[in-house]
C-alpha cells in the first residue's frame, strides 16, 4: 500500500512541476545570467588589475632579460604572459565559488527525501550553471581569439619594423665596413659590435641593436632609453670592448676604422715621423681629434720639443696601445684611425711580431726605413760624414731583416698576408742630405714635386732592391715617401693620406648618414622612469589591449545573453 502511495505522490509532484516548467526554465535562465555576470565581472576586474598595473612586480611581473640588462619589448612575450595572468586569476577566483554553489545546491535540494519535491529545482540550478560554464568558455574563446589576432598582428608589425631597422643598420655598417676592433694591448680583437654603456647606471649592453628589446629604443633596467641604431645616435653612447671591457673611442662603429701599423727597427724614426705627420695634419687640411684628451696634451708637448731640436722619448717596450684619431681628410672622408707605434724591438724577432695581433687586421702599413741603417749607405760614408752625423741616432737593425720577418708573420693570416697598400717612408732626409750618398735626395721634396720615383730609385741605387721586390709581391700598391724635420707639411701628410684613401675606397660619404632623425638628439630622455615601474611602452600597450578586452567581452556577453533570452522566451511562449 505504501509503494502505490509514493508512486502516486511522485506522479502528482511531477504533474505540478510540469505545470510550473516555465518557472524552472526561468530559474535556469536566472542562474545562467547570474553566473555569467559574476564570471564576466571577475574577468574584467582581473584584466583591469593586471593590465593597469605600473609596478614591475605586479600581478604579472615584468623583469629585465637574463642576457641583457634591459626590458624586452612588450610584444616579445609579456603580452602573452599578461593574458595568461588574467585567465589564471579569473579561473581561480570563480571556480571555487561555483563548485561550492553546486555542492551546496546538491546537498540542500537532493540530499534526502526532499529530492522528491525539489529535484526539478536542483536540475534547473545545475543546468543554469552548466550553461553558464559553456557560455563563459565561449566568451573566453571569442575574446582570446580576438586578443590573439590583435596581439599577433601587432607582434608581426613590431618584428617587421625590427627587421627593417636591423637591416638598415646592418647595411650601413656593411657599406661603411666599420667592423670595430679593440686598440688595447693584449686584446686587439675584432668584433661585430661593441658593448655600449648606459649613461645612467653604467650597465653594459652587449647587443644594442634593433631586436626583441626594441626597434628604435631599448629600455635599460634603470629606466633609461637607449638608441638601438647608428641611424638614431647609438655612437653617442660610451662604448667598450666586449672581450676586455676597456673603453673605446666615441665614434667606434660609426666612422670607418683604419688600422695603420708603423713598422721599423729600433731608432728608425717611427715615433718622430708619427708626431711630425699628425702635427702637420692637424695644422693643415682636414680635422683631427684625439679620442683621449690626455694623449693630445702629451702629443702637443712632444711635438713642440721635437721642433725645438729635442727628441721624442723612446717608446716603452710593452705592446702598444693604438693612438686613436678621429680624422676627416678633405676629399678622402672621415675615418677612425688606429695608429700603432710599437717599440722597434718588437720587430727584431719573429716571436715579437707574432704578439702584435693588430697586424692581422691591417690592410695597409707604414714601413719606416732609416737610411743610415742601410748597408750600402754605411759603406759609402766618409769619416768626415760619419763625424758630421754623430748627433743623429741611427738604427742598428737592417730594415731588410725587418721586412723579411714581417712578411713571414703576415703569411699566417687567412688572406696569406696580402696587403692593399704599403707606404715606404725614408726618414731623416734632413740628415742624409749632408752626405754625398744622400745628394740625390737633396731635391724633389718641395711643394708640388713628385718624390715617390726619386725615393724608390735612390733605395734601389743603394742596394735595397730585394726588400722592395718582396714588398711588391706582398702589397697591391707600394709607394715611396720621405720624412725630415725640414720637409713641408704636405710631404709629411702624404703617406697617411694615401693609406687612408686606400682604406676608405667605397666608403666615402657614408660617415655623414647618421644620425638623421630627431630621436637621436639625446640618447637618454630627461624624464627618468622609476626602476620599480614597467616601461612606458608596456603601459601604453596594456591600456590598448585592456580596451579591446573590455569591448569584445561586453559585446560577446551581450550577444550571448540576447540569444539566451530569445531561446527562453520561445520555450516559454512557443
Amino acid at each position: 500500500m505504501r509503494v502505490p502511495l509514493l508512486v502516486l505522490l511522485a506522479a502528482v509532484v511531477a504533474f505540478l512541476w510540469w505545470l510550473a516548467w516555465p518557472v524552472l526554465v526561468g530559474l535556469a535562465g536566472l542562474m545562467f545570467a547570474a553566473a555569467m555576470s559574476a564570471f564576466v565581472l571577475r574577468y574584467l576586474s582581473s584584466a583591469w588589475r593586471v593590465l593597469t598595473s605600473k609596478l614591475a612586480d605586479g600581478p604579472s611581473p615584468v623583469s629585465a632579460s637574463v642576457d641583457e640588462p634591459a626590458f624586452a619589448h612588450y610584444l616579445a612575450g609579456q603580452v602573452w604572459r599578461d593574458y595568461a595572468a588574467v585567465l589564471a586569476d579569473t579561473v581561480i577566483a570563480v571556480s571555487r565559488p561555483a563548485m561550492l554553489l553546486g555542492a551546496g545546491a546538491t546537498q540542500m535540494l537532493v540530499g534526502g527525501w526532499q529530492a522528491i519535491l525539489l529535484a526539478p529545482i536542483w536540475l534547473a540550478v545545475v543546468t543554469g550553471l552548466l550553461a553558464a560554464a559553456v557560455g563563459c568558455a565561449v566568451v573566453v574563446l571569442l575574446v582570446s581569439g580576438v586578443y590573439a589576432v590583435i596581439a599577433g598582428l601587432a607582434t608581426v608589425a613590431q618584428f617587421a619594423g625590427v627587421g627593417l631597422m636591423r637591416g638598415l643598420d646592418g647595411a650601413l655598417v656593411s657599406v661603411r665596413r666599420t667592423r670595430p676592433a679593440c686598440p688595447h694591448p693584449g686584446c686587439y680583437r675584432s668584433f661585430p659590435r661593441p658593448e655600449h654603456t648606459c649613461p645612467r647606471c653604467g650597465a653594459a649592453h652587449r647587443d644594442l641593436r634593433p631586436g626583441r628589446h626594441g626597434a628604435l629604443r631599448r629600455m635599460c633596467r634603470c629606466g633609461a632609453g637607449l638608441p638601438t641604431s647608428v641611424l638614431l645616435g647609438r655612437s653617442r653612447l660610451a662604448a667598450s670592448c666586449p672581450h676586455c671591457h676597456r673603453p673605446l673611442a666615441g665614434s667606434i662603429g660609426h666612422a670607418p676604422l683604419v688600422h695603420m701599423p708603423i713598422v721599423g727597427g729600433p731608432a728608425a724614426g717611427k715615433s718622430t715621423y708619427a708626431h711630425l705627420a699628425i702635427g702637420a695634419l692637424r695644422e693643415g687640411e682636414g680635422r683631427v681629434h684625439f679620442s683621449d684628451p690626455r694623449e693630445a696634451e702629451t702629443f702637443a708637448a712632444r711635438l713642440a720639443a721635437l721642433r725645438q731640436g729635442g727628441r721624442v722619448p723612446r717608446t716603452p717596450v710593452e705592446l702598444p696601445q693604438a693612438t686613436v684619431l678621429d680624422v676627416e681628410l678633405n676629399g678622402a672622408g672621415r675615418c677612425l684611425l688606429y695608429l700603432f707605434d710599437p717599440p722597434g724591438e718588437h720587430y727584431t724577432t719573429s716571436d715579437r711580431i707574432g704578439w702584435q695581433r693588430y697586424l692581422d687586421l691591417a690592410g695597409g702599413m707604414l714601413v719606416i726605413v732609416d737610411p743610415l741603417s742601410l748597408e750600402g749607405v754605411r759603406r759609402s760614408l766618409t769619416d768626415a760624414e760619419v763625424e758630421r752625423l754623430a748627433d743623429v741616432t741611427s738604427s742598428a737593425e737592417d730594415p731588410a731583416h725587418v721586412i723579411d720577418r714581417l712578411v713571414g708573420a703576415l703569411r699566417t693570416r687567412p688572406d696569406g698576408g696580402r696587403l692593399d697598400r704599403v707606404a715606404i717612408v725614408v726618414t731623416k732626409i734632413d740628415a742624409i742630405r749632408r752626405t754625398s750618398v744622400g745628394q740625390p735626395l737633396a731635391d724633389g721634396f718641395g711643394p708640388g714635386s713628385v718624390a715617390a720615383d726619386q725615393v724608390r730609385d735612390w733605395l734601389s741605387w743603394v742596394g735595397w732592391g730585394n726588400p722592395m721586390r718582396t714588398l711588391d709581391r706582398t702589397a697591391r700598391q707600394v709607394r715611396y715617401f720621405g720624412s725630415g724635420l725640414d720637409l713641408p707639411s704636405e710631404r709629411l701628410v702624404e703617406p697617411l693620406r694615401w693609406l687612408a684613401e686606400g682604406s676608405l675606397q667605397g666608403r666615402r660619404g657614408w660617415d655623414r648618414v647618421a644620425p638623421v632623425v630627431g630621436l637621436a638628439a639625446e640618447p637618454v630622455s630627461a624624464a627618468a622612469e622609476h626602476t620599480d615601474e614597467v616601461p612606458l611602452h608596456h603601459r601604453l600597450l596594456r591600456r590598448g589591449l585592456l580596451g579591446a578586452v573590455w569591448l569584445f567581452t561586453v559585446a560577446s556577453v551581450a550577444i550571448l545573453l540576447s540569444v539566451a533570452a530569445i531561446l527562453i522566451w520561445r520555450i516559454i511562449l512557443p
